[in-house]
């Protein structure tokens, strides 16, 4: 079995990552919340720390691009340390749909603003 990564190995492959998509983060799984590490965010490794720090497990990448004109989709997948982990396919289909359901309210709300970087 190989050594645990470290936070900086996994800001590494969030930074790999990030170049695919139109934003990415790595899902950090709490008992009873999870929250998200922005590969946007210039402190994203001190964010990635005290979420470890205060017991977080950073468990997958969750990516959003852009499938064709004026849609976007939403991508998650475990880290390797997960693939096998019990239940993670239905934890993942969770919080996609809800990424997604909660983008999809923000994009609808700035398009009824007249926001115009939703284009």
């Amino acid at each position: 079995m190989s050594e645990p990564r470290t936070t900086i190995d996994l800001i590494g492959e969030l930074d790999i990552e990030a170049q695919k998509f139109l934003g990415c983060a790595l899902m950090v799984n709490f008992k009873s919340t999870t929250e998200l590490v922005f590969s946007g965010a210039e402190n994203r490794l001190a964010l990635l720390d005290d979420a470890v720090k205060r017991g977080g497990e950073p468990v997958a990448m969750l990516a959003c691009g852009r499938l064709a004109e004026g849609e976007i989709g939403v991508y998650a997948r475990p880290l390797r340390e997960f693939v096998d982990a019990p239940g993670i396919d239905i934890y993942l289909g969770k919080l996609t749909r809800n990424f997604a359901a909660n983008l999809a309210e923000n994009l609808s709300a700035l398009e009824a603003a007249g926001d115009g970087r939703t284009n």
